[in-house]
């Protein structure tokens, strides 16, 4: 046997997303469909739960992108901040917590 393995794979311990932990990141992009996709990707990286997104183009050229989302996993909500925020393109950035949870539709 060339690879023997000693030890099972860890599965990463899993904060249980709680209502309080409803967080909003709010910002204009030069570039939405480039931008979109990379936020998501973190989102799922992160073990985050998307709850709501909104995107409304500008004249100006900008895209105001709002996004609803659960903290969840071993990442904090600042540390997925800071990654959009190294995403050329981006300005006049916001995020904190969620006062109003938007109501679920059914599809």
């Amino acid at each position: 046997m060339l690879f023997r393995q000693t030890e099972r794979a860890r599965k990463p311990k899993v904060r249980p997303a709680a209502g309080n932990d409803m967080q909003f990141t709010k910002f204009r992009s030069r570039d939405p469909l480039n931008h979109l996709p990379r936020i998501l990707g973190q989102l799922e990286r992160m073990g985050f739960v998307l709850e709501a997104i909104s995107l409304r183009a500008r004249s100006s050229g900008f895209s105001d992108i709002r996004i609803l989302y659960r903290v969840a996993g071993n990442l904090s909500s600042q540390t997925f901040v800071e990654r959009i925020a190294q995403l050329p393109g981006i300005d006049s950035f916001r995020h904190g917590k969620a006062t109003q949870v938007p109501p679920r539709r059914p599809l």
